[in-house]
Protein backbone atom coordinates (compact mmCIF):
# COMPACT_ATOMS: atom_id res chain seq x y z
CA UNK A 1 0.00 0.00 0.00
CA UNK A 2 1.33 3.45 -0.66
CA UNK A 3 2.06 4.71 3.09
CA UNK A 4 2.97 1.36 4.03
CA UNK A 5 6.51 3.22 5.19
CA UNK A 6 4.67 5.12 7.90
CA UNK A 7 3.02 1.74 9.79
CA UNK A 8 0.78 3.28 11.44
CA UNK A 9 -2.47 0.90 11.92
CA UNK A 10 -4.25 3.99 14.00
CA UNK A 11 -4.01 6.53 11.36
CA UNK A 12 -5.52 3.68 8.40
CA UNK A 13 -7.93 2.49 10.55
CA UNK A 14 -9.52 6.26 10.85
CA UNK A 15 -9.23 6.56 6.98
CA UNK A 16 -6.86 9.40 7.37
CA UNK A 17 -4.54 6.69 5.09
CA UNK A 18 -5.72 4.79 2.38
CA UNK A 19 -5.13 0.56 2.82
CA UNK A 20 -5.81 0.39 -1.35
CA UNK A 21 -3.19 0.92 -4.54
CA UNK A 22 -1.95 3.65 -5.32
CA UNK A 23 -4.19 4.30 -7.60
CA UNK A 24 -7.34 3.88 -5.30
CA UNK A 25 -5.65 5.85 -3.08
CA UNK A 26 -5.54 8.85 -5.96
CA UNK A 27 -8.74 8.70 -7.20
CA UNK A 28 -10.30 8.61 -3.68
CA UNK A 29 -8.15 11.68 -2.61
CA UNK A 30 -9.87 13.39 -5.74
CA UNK A 31 -13.13 12.66 -5.30
CA UNK A 32 -12.96 13.83 -1.54
CA UNK A 33 -11.50 16.95 -2.40
CA UNK A 34 -8.30 15.72 -0.68
CA UNK A 35 -4.97 17.44 -1.76
CA UNK A 36 -2.39 14.93 -3.13
CA UNK A 37 1.06 16.99 -3.62
CA UNK A 38 4.13 16.16 -5.52
CA UNK A 39 7.67 15.84 -4.98
CA UNK A 40 10.18 14.96 -7.99
CA UNK A 41 13.73 14.19 -7.83
CA UNK A 42 16.60 12.62 -10.57
CA UNK A 43 18.02 9.09 -9.75
CA UNK A 44 21.66 10.44 -9.73
CA UNK A 45 23.59 7.31 -8.32
CA UNK A 46 21.54 5.06 -10.73
CA UNK A 47 20.08 3.13 -7.58
CA UNK A 48 17.68 0.18 -7.84
CA UNK A 49 15.76 1.11 -4.36
CA UNK A 50 14.15 4.56 -3.90
CA UNK A 51 15.00 6.57 -0.85
CA UNK A 52 12.89 7.24 2.04
CA UNK A 53 11.69 11.02 2.80
CA UNK A 54 12.95 10.77 6.33
CA UNK A 55 11.32 13.65 7.86
CA UNK A 56 13.68 13.42 10.99
CA UNK A 57 16.80 14.09 8.60
CA UNK A 58 15.06 16.62 6.92
CA UNK A 59 17.72 19.62 7.63
CA UNK A 60 19.89 17.29 4.76
CA UNK A 61 17.53 17.96 2.01
CA UNK A 62 19.44 21.07 0.17
CA UNK A 63 20.15 24.12 1.31
CA UNK A 64 16.90 26.07 1.53
CA UNK A 65 15.27 26.40 4.78
CA UNK A 66 11.93 24.27 3.13
CA UNK A 67 11.08 21.23 1.48
CA UNK A 68 9.42 21.64 -1.51
CA UNK A 69 6.36 20.01 -3.24
CA UNK A 70 3.68 20.63 -5.48
CA UNK A 71 0.32 20.43 -6.51
CA UNK A 72 1.21 20.31 -10.59
CA UNK A 73 2.16 16.41 -11.11
CA UNK A 74 3.89 17.63 -14.45
CA UNK A 75 6.33 20.07 -12.12
CA UNK A 76 7.37 17.57 -10.67
CA UNK A 77 8.63 15.00 -12.91
CA UNK A 78 10.46 18.06 -14.88
CA UNK A 79 12.75 17.79 -11.46
CA UNK A 80 13.18 13.84 -12.80
CA UNK A 81 13.51 15.30 -16.71
CA UNK A 82 14.35 19.09 -16.93
CA UNK A 83 13.78 20.82 -19.68
CA UNK A 84 15.80 21.81 -22.34
CA UNK A 85 17.28 25.61 -22.00
CA UNK A 86 17.46 27.36 -25.58
CA UNK A 87 18.00 30.51 -26.83
CA UNK A 88 14.41 31.35 -27.00
CA UNK A 89 13.91 30.48 -23.64
CA UNK A 90 15.03 30.61 -20.36
CA UNK A 91 14.70 28.01 -18.45
CA UNK A 92 11.68 28.54 -16.17
CA UNK A 93 9.28 29.65 -19.10
CA UNK A 94 10.29 26.12 -21.07
CA UNK A 95 9.55 24.22 -18.10
CA UNK A 96 6.19 25.61 -17.63
CA UNK A 97 5.54 25.69 -21.15
CA UNK A 98 6.81 21.80 -21.39
CA UNK A 99 5.35 20.43 -18.46
CA UNK A 100 2.16 22.77 -17.72
CA UNK A 101 -0.50 20.67 -19.32
CA UNK A 102 0.15 17.74 -17.09
CA UNK A 103 -1.29 18.41 -14.13
CA UNK A 104 -3.18 15.31 -12.92
CA UNK A 105 -1.21 11.95 -12.37
CA UNK A 106 -0.87 9.56 -15.66
CA UNK A 107 1.46 6.64 -16.32
CA UNK A 108 2.23 7.61 -19.50
CA UNK A 109 3.22 10.94 -20.82
CA UNK A 110 4.19 11.56 -24.38
CA UNK A 111 7.36 13.86 -24.28
CA UNK A 112 9.72 14.72 -27.58
CA UNK A 113 13.36 13.97 -26.47
CA UNK A 114 14.54 16.96 -27.92
CA UNK A 115 12.20 19.10 -25.29
CA UNK A 116 14.13 17.95 -22.27
CA UNK A 117 17.78 17.56 -21.41
CA UNK A 118 18.22 14.20 -21.10
CA UNK A 119 16.77 10.30 -21.13
CA UNK A 120 19.48 8.48 -19.73
CA UNK A 121 18.73 8.69 -16.02
CA UNK A 122 15.77 7.49 -14.22
CA UNK A 123 13.87 8.91 -11.24
CA UNK A 124 11.07 8.81 -8.48
CA UNK A 125 8.34 11.00 -8.01
CA UNK A 126 6.38 10.45 -4.45
CA UNK A 127 3.09 11.47 -3.08
CA UNK A 128 2.75 13.66 -0.36
CA UNK A 129 0.18 14.69 1.76
CA UNK A 130 -0.38 17.43 4.56
CA UNK A 131 -2.88 16.92 7.48
CA UNK A 132 -6.21 19.06 7.76
CA UNK A 133 -5.94 22.17 9.27
CA UNK A 134 -2.23 22.78 8.32
CA UNK A 135 -1.16 26.71 8.38
CA UNK A 136 0.29 27.35 5.01
CA UNK A 137 1.10 31.32 4.56
CA UNK A 138 -1.01 32.14 1.38
CA UNK A 139 -0.61 35.50 -0.12
CA UNK A 140 -3.56 35.72 -1.80
CA UNK A 141 -5.51 35.34 1.57
CA UNK A 142 -6.75 38.36 3.48
CA UNK A 143 -6.23 36.55 7.22
CA UNK A 144 -2.41 35.93 6.23
CA UNK A 145 -1.97 39.67 4.81
CA UNK A 146 -3.05 41.07 8.08
CA UNK A 147 -1.02 38.39 10.05
CA UNK A 148 2.12 39.62 7.99
CA UNK A 149 1.81 43.13 8.14
CA UNK A 150 1.01 42.40 12.02
CA UNK A 151 4.55 40.56 11.95
CA UNK A 152 6.58 42.72 9.77
CA UNK A 153 5.50 46.07 12.01
CA UNK A 154 6.55 43.78 15.18
CA UNK A 155 9.94 43.27 13.78
CA UNK A 156 13.20 45.33 12.12
CA UNK A 157 11.92 45.83 9.37
CA UNK A 158 9.43 47.95 10.13
CA UNK A 159 11.05 51.29 8.78
CA UNK A 160 10.97 49.96 5.84
CA UNK A 161 6.64 50.03 5.92
CA UNK A 162 6.13 53.66 7.01
CA UNK A 163 2.34 53.49 5.36
CA UNK A 164 -0.03 51.12 3.75
CA UNK A 165 0.96 51.48 -0.33
CA UNK A 166 4.48 49.81 0.62
CA UNK A 167 3.28 46.94 2.41
CA UNK A 168 0.67 46.61 -0.03
CA UNK A 169 3.07 46.71 -3.02
CA UNK A 170 5.29 43.80 -1.22
CA UNK A 171 2.19 41.72 -0.72
CA UNK A 172 0.80 42.34 -4.13
CA UNK A 173 3.94 40.84 -5.60
CA UNK A 174 4.06 37.95 -2.88
CA UNK A 175 0.60 36.91 -4.44
CA UNK A 176 1.70 36.54 -8.23
CA UNK A 177 6.25 36.21 -8.49
CA UNK A 178 8.99 34.04 -7.51
CA UNK A 179 10.46 35.24 -4.05
CA UNK A 180 13.47 35.49 -5.09
CA UNK A 181 12.63 39.17 -6.57
CA UNK A 182 13.17 40.02 -2.90
CA UNK A 183 17.16 39.12 -2.94
CA UNK A 184 17.05 41.47 -6.16
CA UNK A 185 15.32 44.44 -4.32
CA UNK A 186 16.45 44.05 -0.52
CA UNK A 187 17.36 47.81 -0.73
CA UNK A 188 13.46 48.17 -0.92
CA UNK A 189 11.95 45.77 0.60
CA UNK A 190 14.07 45.68 3.80
CA UNK A 191 14.91 41.84 3.93
CA UNK A 192 15.64 39.01 0.69
CA UNK A 193 13.72 35.63 0.77
CA UNK A 194 15.15 33.87 3.49
CA UNK A 195 14.97 36.62 6.17
CA UNK A 196 11.37 36.34 5.25
CA UNK A 197 10.71 33.04 5.25
CA UNK A 198 12.52 32.90 9.02
CA UNK A 199 9.63 35.85 9.80
CA UNK A 200 6.87 33.98 8.65
CA UNK A 201 8.15 30.59 10.26
CA UNK A 202 9.34 32.04 13.61
CA UNK A 203 6.24 33.94 13.77
CA UNK A 204 5.87 36.22 17.23
CA UNK A 205 5.91 33.94 20.37
CA UNK A 206 5.58 36.69 22.69
CA UNK A 207 2.21 37.00 21.44
CA UNK A 208 1.12 33.75 21.34
CA UNK A 209 1.84 33.34 17.44
CA UNK A 210 4.04 30.36 16.45
CA UNK A 211 4.34 30.92 12.81
CA UNK A 212 3.10 28.87 9.57
CA UNK A 213 3.76 25.47 8.96
CA UNK A 214 5.26 26.67 5.63
CA UNK A 215 4.43 29.07 2.17
CA UNK A 216 2.98 29.22 -0.63
CA UNK A 217 5.00 30.65 -3.85
CA UNK A 218 4.93 30.61 -7.91
CA UNK A 219 7.77 29.37 -9.13
CA UNK A 220 7.37 29.66 -13.03
CA UNK A 221 6.62 32.80 -15.61
CA UNK A 222 3.59 29.83 -16.12
CA UNK A 223 2.58 30.02 -12.59
CA UNK A 224 3.50 26.58 -12.07
CA UNK A 225 3.21 26.30 -7.80
CA UNK A 226 5.02 24.79 -4.84
CA UNK A 227 4.26 24.58 -1.49
CA UNK A 228 7.89 24.83 1.14
CA UNK A 229 6.95 22.98 4.07
CA UNK A 230 9.67 24.43 6.62
CA UNK A 231 12.11 21.50 7.70
CA UNK A 232 11.36 22.27 11.14
CA UNK A 233 7.43 21.36 11.13
CA UNK A 234 8.22 18.46 8.49
CA UNK A 235 7.10 15.98 10.56
CA UNK A 236 3.42 16.58 9.68
CA UNK A 237 4.36 15.41 6.68
CA UNK A 238 3.41 12.37 5.55
CA UNK A 239 4.90 10.27 2.53
CA UNK A 240 3.71 7.68 0.16
CA UNK A 241 5.86 5.04 -1.83
CA UNK A 242 6.82 6.75 -4.48
CA UNK A 243 6.47 6.09 -8.51
CA UNK A 244 9.31 5.20 -10.78
CA UNK A 245 10.09 7.31 -13.52
CA UNK A 246 11.57 6.38 -16.95
CA UNK A 247 12.08 7.23 -20.23
CA UNK A 248 11.23 5.11 -22.64
CA UNK A 249 9.88 4.78 -26.49
CA UNK A 250 9.50 8.33 -26.68
CA UNK A 251 7.33 9.04 -23.59
CA UNK A 252 7.74 9.52 -19.65
CA UNK A 253 6.27 6.04 -18.07
CA UNK A 254 5.35 6.95 -14.44
CA UNK A 255 4.59 2.85 -12.59
CA UNK A 256 4.49 1.95 -9.10
CA UNK A 257 7.68 0.41 -7.46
Amino acid sequence: MIFERLEDKARIDSGLLPKHSSKTYLAEAELHGRHVYWHGALNAGKSDVPPAIDTAKAQDYGNFPCFFFTTHFGYALSYVYPDKADSDMNDSKKRAVVYKPFSKFAEKIPMKESLIAGTEYSGWVWPVVLPANVNIFLAGSMTDKRKLQELVFGSEYKSFYNNESRFLDLFGRLSREDWFFLDKEKEKYGFGRNELLGLIEKGNGGNGYTGFFGFHNFETENKLSSIGLFKSRMSILQAGKPFKVEYKDGCILISET
